[in-house]
Protein backbone atom coordinates (compact mmCIF):
# COMPACT_ATOMS: atom_id res chain seq x y z
CA UNK A 1 0.00 0.00 0.00
CA UNK A 2 3.08 2.58 0.66
CA UNK A 3 4.06 1.79 -2.23
CA UNK A 4 1.10 2.67 -4.55
CA UNK A 5 1.04 6.07 -2.62
CA UNK A 6 4.64 6.96 -3.11
CA UNK A 7 4.31 5.80 -6.74
CA UNK A 8 1.19 8.01 -7.23
CA UNK A 9 2.82 10.85 -5.68
CA UNK A 10 5.45 10.50 -8.31
CA UNK A 11 4.26 8.81 -11.35
CA UNK A 12 1.16 11.19 -12.18
CA UNK A 13 -0.18 11.69 -15.81
CA UNK A 14 -0.67 15.03 -16.86
CA UNK A 15 -4.32 14.69 -17.41
CA UNK A 16 -5.52 17.81 -19.05
CA UNK A 17 -3.88 16.01 -22.16
CA UNK A 18 -7.21 14.04 -22.22
CA UNK A 19 -9.07 17.34 -21.88
CA UNK A 20 -9.25 20.94 -19.79
CA UNK A 21 -12.78 19.61 -18.37
CA UNK A 22 -13.97 16.66 -15.95
CA UNK A 23 -17.41 15.69 -15.11
CA UNK A 24 -17.82 14.45 -12.22
CA UNK A 25 -20.96 12.84 -10.92
CA UNK A 26 -22.20 12.71 -7.06
CA UNK A 27 -20.02 15.47 -6.55
CA UNK A 28 -21.68 17.49 -3.26
CA UNK A 29 -20.62 14.23 -0.94
CA UNK A 30 -18.52 11.55 -0.15
CA UNK A 31 -16.04 9.77 -2.72
CA UNK A 32 -17.71 12.02 -5.75
CA UNK A 33 -16.78 15.58 -4.16
CA UNK A 34 -13.51 13.86 -2.99
CA UNK A 35 -12.91 13.20 -6.40
CA UNK A 36 -13.83 16.29 -7.49
CA UNK A 37 -11.45 18.21 -5.41
CA UNK A 38 -8.65 15.60 -6.61
CA UNK A 39 -9.27 16.48 -10.19
CA UNK A 40 -9.36 20.27 -9.43
CA UNK A 41 -6.08 20.40 -7.25
CA UNK A 42 -4.26 18.06 -10.16
CA UNK A 43 -5.27 20.95 -12.69
CA UNK A 44 -9.08 20.32 -14.12
CA UNK A 45 -11.61 22.59 -14.14
CA UNK A 46 -14.74 20.54 -12.93
CA UNK A 47 -18.42 20.16 -14.36
CA UNK A 48 -19.99 18.82 -10.79
CA UNK A 49 -23.27 16.90 -11.28
CA UNK A 50 -25.42 16.59 -8.30
CA UNK A 51 -29.27 16.70 -6.75
CA UNK A 52 -28.76 19.39 -5.12
CA UNK A 53 -28.37 23.19 -6.33
CA UNK A 54 -27.52 24.23 -3.11
CA UNK A 55 -24.82 22.27 -2.03
CA UNK A 56 -23.24 22.46 -6.10
CA UNK A 57 -22.85 25.89 -5.41
CA UNK A 58 -21.15 25.76 -1.82
CA UNK A 59 -18.90 22.60 -3.72
CA UNK A 60 -18.05 24.85 -6.96
CA UNK A 61 -16.92 28.01 -4.20
CA UNK A 62 -14.88 25.92 -2.69
CA UNK A 63 -13.62 24.70 -5.23
CA UNK A 64 -12.73 28.18 -7.65
CA UNK A 65 -11.26 29.49 -3.95
CA UNK A 66 -9.09 26.59 -3.04
CA UNK A 67 -7.91 25.72 -6.69
CA UNK A 68 -8.52 28.85 -8.62
CA UNK A 69 -10.03 26.85 -11.54
CA UNK A 70 -12.90 27.31 -13.56
CA UNK A 71 -16.40 24.79 -11.99
CA UNK A 72 -20.04 24.37 -13.97
CA UNK A 73 -22.37 22.84 -12.20
CA UNK A 74 -25.75 20.76 -13.50
CA UNK A 75 -28.48 19.77 -11.23
CA UNK A 76 -30.31 16.67 -12.01
CA UNK A 77 -31.51 13.53 -10.80
CA UNK A 78 -30.65 10.42 -12.59
CA UNK A 79 -33.49 8.46 -11.00
CA UNK A 80 -35.61 10.48 -13.11
CA UNK A 81 -34.48 8.45 -16.39
CA UNK A 82 -33.98 9.33 -20.03
CA UNK A 83 -35.43 12.73 -19.72
CA UNK A 84 -32.54 14.36 -18.11
CA UNK A 85 -29.88 13.52 -20.82
CA UNK A 86 -30.88 16.27 -23.67
CA UNK A 87 -29.77 18.87 -20.82
CA UNK A 88 -27.02 17.28 -19.77
CA UNK A 89 -25.55 16.73 -23.17
CA UNK A 90 -26.34 20.70 -24.07
CA UNK A 91 -24.49 21.86 -20.67
CA UNK A 92 -21.56 19.87 -21.67
CA UNK A 93 -21.69 20.59 -25.96
CA UNK A 94 -18.70 22.90 -25.75
CA UNK A 95 -16.32 21.52 -22.97
CA UNK A 96 -13.43 19.87 -23.88
CA UNK A 97 -14.11 16.62 -21.44
CA UNK A 98 -11.22 14.64 -20.63
CA UNK A 99 -12.64 12.63 -17.77
CA UNK A 100 -15.95 11.14 -16.49
CA UNK A 101 -15.97 10.76 -13.14
CA UNK A 102 -19.08 8.72 -11.62
CA UNK A 103 -19.45 8.38 -8.38
CA UNK A 104 -18.30 5.58 -7.59
CA UNK A 105 -16.39 4.77 -10.18
CA UNK A 106 -14.51 6.97 -12.74
CA UNK A 107 -13.63 6.51 -16.49
CA UNK A 108 -10.95 8.43 -18.32
CA UNK A 109 -11.68 9.23 -21.67
CA UNK A 110 -8.29 7.77 -22.84
CA UNK A 111 -7.77 8.91 -26.59
CA UNK A 112 -5.54 11.97 -26.88
CA UNK A 113 -6.71 14.22 -29.48
CA UNK A 114 -5.62 16.81 -31.85
CA UNK A 115 -7.42 20.24 -31.63
CA UNK A 116 -9.32 19.15 -35.15
CA UNK A 117 -10.31 16.21 -33.56
CA UNK A 118 -12.13 18.00 -30.31
CA UNK A 119 -15.79 18.58 -31.78
CA UNK A 120 -15.82 14.62 -32.90
CA UNK A 121 -14.54 13.49 -29.80
CA UNK A 122 -16.85 15.40 -27.09
CA UNK A 123 -19.86 14.00 -29.93
CA UNK A 124 -18.51 10.50 -28.81
CA UNK A 125 -18.63 11.32 -24.96
CA UNK A 126 -21.64 12.55 -25.23
CA UNK A 127 -22.94 9.57 -26.54
CA UNK A 128 -20.46 7.34 -24.00
CA UNK A 129 -22.00 9.02 -21.49
CA UNK A 130 -25.52 8.30 -22.29
CA UNK A 131 -24.50 4.91 -23.11
CA UNK A 132 -22.98 4.70 -19.43
CA UNK A 133 -25.71 5.83 -17.57
CA UNK A 134 -28.29 3.65 -19.27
Amino acid sequence: MVLVYVLSKVWQTDLKAYGQWAVVTGATAGIGKAYANELARRGLDIVLVSRSKDKLHIVAKEIESQHGLQTQIIQTDFTEGHDIYPAIAEALRDLDIGILGREPMAMIYRRKRTRSQKGDDNQEMRKELKLVNN
